[in-house]
């Protein structure tokens, strides 16, 4: 079985650019979100960063609500990105997400469009 039949939850295509924190790391990382679960994410950077290191996104949603989400990375695509599986996340990033996922995929850009904030900030 691959890893990919071994996912818990969904990944939704997300496409949103972002800075995040990485454990190691003395600056905010500026990243491309690509896909986002209950359970972790996928990050597109040109950044190395160590396997196991901790990492935490945070994005806002309309009306001024904060999504945050803190995890360990636990896949790395050599100049590509990684992914990250979730420890910790907030009620308003299971709200998101769990809305996300009740919607039809063609509908979902619409949605995402509506409620994100377009200022990513760091978590």
């Amino acid at each position: 079985m691959s890893w990919l039949e071994k996912r818990k939850h969904p990944r939704y295509p997300m496409a949103l650019p972002m800075l995040l924190r990485v454990s190691g790391s003395p600056s905010p990382i500026k990243a491309e979100l690509l896909d986002m679960s209950l359970g972790g994410c996928f990050l597109r950077t040109n950044v190395e960063v160590e396997l196991g290191s901790s990492a935490e996104i945070a994005f806002s949603i309309r009306p001024g609500t904060e999504c945050t989400a803190r995890g360990a990375i636990v896949r790395l695509h050599a100049m590509v990105g990684f992914g990250v599986h979730f420890e910790e996340t907030n009620k308003a990033f299971d709200d998101f997400l769990l809305d996300l996922a009740s919607l039809r995929e063609d509908l979902r850009a619409d949605f995402l469009e509506q409620v994100l904030d377009p200022v990513c900030r760091i978590g």
